[in-house]
């Protein structure tokens, strides 16, 4: 992401998607759009004639094959650069004219990954830009860079500085229109000047000889010259220094004077590797995000020396989330190592409630109505450090109850209220794929990748009523049971949709138009007559990961791998029915449920950690829909209002 000077337009850049090809080679293309802050809108220029300019609704960035890297604006706000690979997996910079969407030209990076670009704002005369990556500190400039690409670069001298060995560059800002500072992967901030007739270290925060600045890799620097040089490193720690800086030496030296830890306020298990990655600085604040997907905001008038010990009143959690740690491929691209999993609802009175659970370790409690995590009695956040990640959640439908299947085949079960452990279960040995408590909140069935089914009897001390492990032939990936708690139906990857009778868990074998009319107390198989339409041409079962109806039995909703969801009318029965397809996750849609009062929709992404909430919008298409279903024969329930 990167924000133009004034604040009005903001630049994003995402990795190829098969959604958007090149017209010429038809290969997925990177994406980049411009929008105005102020309303959140594309394109606010007027759009130029046709066959040219914004030919693609304002999308950019199809000289990048794999992803983008780095963006950033000119300080006139006319011109975009774009650093990501290329189709050779190279790195390529586009620069763009945005505002009428064309290329003005294209260059080659140099190196494999650029962490950083930025223009210098306070440079007038010479206009350039300077790209910070792996080993790397090159100078672009524009006067040359189209007509003599080869001449219009330098790279900075830094060897000499760093031991001899080669460092990557995080982050860069600048001082003045001669100066740029630089955060390096071995804990060093570096000044770099011209010096006679090459770019090289001119000093070093906080001295060549005193030390380094952080103890890991510095993530980000920021410069205001009211408040100093901020700085972020991998330690945990944000700092402030002091100094005078005028004509390429120090005046004043530089000194720590604040300095805070972000680790206290992470999820238990993940304070050691909690740290800023990016930071923007505006009115004496800092918002800054974390590699454990916490965005905090920062009051620097408050900020006092301080230790990873203390949880520093300056610092305010605006926004958390399921968190795991990433890393970057060879084009700069995240990968996160863990996932967020799975997501489910709680019933009435507390149908604004949500649960969820990954592979951090944590059971999470959301409130829909507030959009963020919810508060326990005595104010404390719904978190619930569980020692092991979780694979799968349920709630009990009076909501006194959550299970939490786990990878190493541990069931759990936990007390709403408090998030307190009260039962814990380990019958077997692989995954846990699904849990499901029956209407009554008695019996739990619990489904494995060992390809069987447990039924645990909750109201006696968990205990096991009910067991099958041959009928299955592959992983078990969705159960529901009847509304009476009679039935119960599973799926599995090979495609296979079987029916039992309740806790005991006896097959049943004859079941040809025996339950087409049956009301389920959950709607998450992927197979089913009402449910055929969601395959369609080129789509499997393993595409399809979470389905669910809303509650009205009006809309049916599946989560792809290709991380789009998809919207049909209930019942998804005519190959000739269209859908809506809506955008968000980057990546596997892992969970999606209707909340209990049906108004919103939750869905939970894998890689990217995410949890979107959807509005529900009742239209009055959706009820004749309904009413003609019905005079069709289609939902004969003596239930359905």
């Amino acid at each position: 992401v990167a924000i133009c000077s004034n604040r009005t337009f903001v630049a994003s850049g995402q990795v190829a998607s098969r959604v958007r090809r090149d017209p010429e080679t038809g290969r997925p293309t990177a994406t980049v759009m411009v929008w105005d802050a102020r309303n959140m809108t594309r394109n606010t220029e007027a759009p130029p004639p046709r066959g040219a300019g914004w030919t693609s609704r304002g999308v950019l960035g199809r000289v990048h094959m794999h992803a983008i890297h780095a963006l950033d604006f000119d300080a006139s706000t006319r011109y975009l650069v774009t650093f990501g690979g290329d189709h050779n997996l190279a790195s390529a910079i586009g620069v763009y004219d945005w505002r009428k969407g064309t290329l003005w030209f294209k260059l080659p990076a140099g190196c494999s990954m650029v962490n950083c670009v930025r223009h210098n704002i306070f440079s007038v005369n010479d206009h350039f830009f300077v790209q910070a990556g792996n080993r790397n500190l090159r100078y672009w400039r524009y006067s040359l860079a189209r007509v003599e690409p080869e001449q219009s670069f330098s790279n900075a001298a830094m060897l000499k500085h760093t031991g001899g060995q080669p460092c990557g560059v995080n982050c860069i800002t600048f001082l003045d229109a001669d100066t740029t500072v630089a955060a390096m992967d071995n804990g060093s901030i570096f000044l770099f000047g011209v010096l006679g007739q090459e770019t090289t270290v001119l000093e070093a925060v906080p001295g060549k000889r005193v030390g380094k600045a952080h103890a890991g890799a510095v993530m980000c620097v920021v410069w205001d010259p009211k408040m100093g040089l901020v700085s972020a490193g991998l330690d945990g720690y944000v700092r402030i220094w002091d100094f005078e800086w005028r004509e390429g030496r120090f005046v004043r030296s530089p000194i720590k004077t604040k300095q805070v830890s972000v680790q206290p306020f992470a999820a238990r298990g993940f304070q050691r590797s909690s740290a800023v990655q990016n930071m923007d600085l505006l009115n004496g604040k800092l918002i800054c995000g974390t590699t454990v997907n916490m965005i905090i905001e920062i009051e620097i008038a408050a900020m006092e020396q301080t230790e990873h010990d203390v949880k520093h009143r300056s610092i305010r959690v605006v926004h958390q989330g399921h968190c795991g740690e990433s890393r970057r491929d060879k084009q700069g691209v995240l990968l996160p190592n863990l996932e967020a999993k799975a997501v489910t609802t709680f019933p009435a009175p507390n149908e604004r409630l949500i649960a969820t659970v990954g592979d951090d370790c944590t059971l999470r409690l959301w409130h829909t109505g507030q959009r963020r995590l919810h508060k326990l009695v005595g104010g404390k956040e719904a978190i619930a450090p569980m020692g092991m990640q979780g694979a799968c959640v349920d709630v009990s439908q009076d909501g006194s109850m959550i299970a939490v299947g786990h990878p190493r085949g541990v069931l759990t079960v936990w007390d709403s209220q408090t998030l307190k452990c009260v039962l814990q279960n380990s019958y077997r040995k692989e995954p846990i794929s699904v849990v499901r408590f029956d209407p009554s909140s008695r019996y739990l069935a619990v489904a494995s990748q060992e390809q069987s089914i447990d039924v645990y009897d909750i109201a006696n001390g968990c205990r096991r009523i009910g067991y099958d492990q041959a009928r299955h032939t592959a992983s078990i990936t969705h159960m529901d049971w009847s509304a009476d708690g009679q039935y119960l139906r599973s799926t599995d990857n090979a495609a296979t949709l079987l029916y039992w009778y309740g806790p005991v868990l006896k097959p049943f074998t004859d079941h040809t138009g025996f339950f087409r009319d049956t009301r389920w107390a959950t709607e998450s198989v992927v197979l089913g007559w009402d449910r055929k339409h969601i395959f369609g041409p080129g789509y499997s079962i393993n595409d399809c990961n979470s389905v669910d109806v809303s509650p009205n039995k009006v809309a049916l909703v599946a989560g792809y791998d290709t991380g789009d969801l998809r919207l049909y009318s209930y019942p998804a029965i005519s190959n000739q029915m269209t859908c809506s397809i809506f955008y968000g996750h980057c990546c596997h849609v892992m969970g999606i449920k209707f909340t209990r009062d049906d108004r919103y929709l939750i869905s939970i992404g894998g890689q990217d950690l995410c949890v979107f909430q959807w509005r529900h919008i009742q239209t009055r298409d959706n009820h004749a829909l309904k009413q003609a279903n019905k005079l069709g024969g289609i939902a004969m329930r003596a239930d359905d209002t």
